[in-house]
């Protein structure tokens, strides 16, 4: 791991570690997430034009969205990274839940619920820190960029519609 990995490592597994809402919110005040596992992949890996064949054409690649959130910045599939992590849940959760047959334990749906909103602060809080570090930064699930996407989805949907209609069409 390089010196800016183990950096935006840190800003994540910081943030877990100092959030007070990074909590079960249950009567002990448990920690929700553990310390996360960061991963880093390049933007050009082939994998993310794969989801759109094996899950959707919705999908877009980080090329893709880096472009539609900052459309005067000129930049290559191969310039940009991506940053993933995990957030593990603690070994109270996974014991309570391991004991469970039908539904999930009271410990990860409390996870779930909560931990939630940790996961969206710990995505703005990385471009956050990535932008004031000088860089350019979308968080995919970001709320501006899920509206900014809804138009294209619309209108692809439209498009799709059109040309399913035109398949349809006799010749007269």
């Amino acid at each position: 791991m390089n010196s800016q990995q183990e950096w935006i490592s840190s800003v994540i597994n910081d943030f877990l570690l100092n959030f007070p809402e990074n909590t079960l919110e249950n009567e002990a005040n448990e920690k929700a997430w553990i310390e996360a596992i960061v991963g880093f992949s390049n933007g050009a890996d082939p994998i993310f034009e794969a989801y759109k064949e094996h899950v959707g054409p919705f999908h877009f690649t980080p090329y893709e969205i880096f472009s539609h959130t900052f459309p005067s910045v000129r930049i290559e599939p191969e310039q940009l990274t991506v940053i993933s992590y995990i957030l593990p849940q603690t070994v109270a959760t996974k014991t309570e839940n391991r004991r469970e047959k039908l539904f999930p334990s009271e410990r990860w749906v409390r996870a779930r619920i909560y931990g939630e909103e940790v996961n969206r602060k710990i995505r703005q809080t990385v471009v956050d820190a990535l932008q004031k570090a000088g860089y350019k930064a979308v968080a995919p699930m970001g709320i501006k960029t899920i509206q900014a996407f809804r138009r294209c989805f619309q209108l692809v949907g439209k498009a799709r519609s059109l040309r399913v209609q035109a398949r349809h069409l006799r010749p007269l």
